[in-house]
């Protein structure tokens, strides 16, 4: 088994309690305080929608200076499913601390699979459940839900 298929295997459990609490009832955004900005560094783990379904992805982020944010899109199959391929690409984008914001953009292949495109998205940090919510910027494509990882 691949390191990232071990990865995106163990995101499973998280990324199915992100979609089952968010088809239950949305979540309310925590009110963002700028001592907590450095919440967003590190990995998040969750599922995104697009043509191809439901799709398994870690979404590594460094901030930078001046909300600056950059990063890795790392995307596969979900446990299970042989609807998506493994790819990866870079991000860049910017958060806003006074309201938890974050938009996000591509920046470059790392892995592509073939017939696959980049894409961005924006999405609200609630930093109590630590976790990212949002939609994905493409046409055909519709939410993502990151849960942090680790710590």
């Amino acid at each position: 088994m691949t390191g990232l298929a071990k990865v995106l295997r163990s995101l499973i459990v998280a990324a199915v309690a992100i979609a089952s609490a968010h088809a239950a009832a949305p979540g309310d955004l925590a009110a963002p305080t700028p001592a907590a900005k450095d919440v967003l560094s590190g990995d998040w783990g969750g599922i995104y929608q697009c043509a191809q379904g439901q799709t398994a992805v870690v979404v590594s982020l460094t901030l930078e200076k001046d909300g600056a944010v950059s990063g890795r899109f790392t995307f596969g199959n979900l446990p299970g499913r042989i609807n998506a391929a493994d790819g990866e690409y870079r991000i860049v984008g910017m958060f806003d601390v006074a309201t938890g914001k974050l938009r996000m953009q591509p920046n470059g292949w790392t892995r592509q699979p073939p017939g696959y495109v980049q894409v961005g998205f924006t999405a609200d940090l609630d930093r109590a459940a630590r976790r990212l919510t949002g939609h994905v910027d493409f046409a055909g494509c519709s939410r993502i839900w990151l849960d942090r990882l680790g710590d």
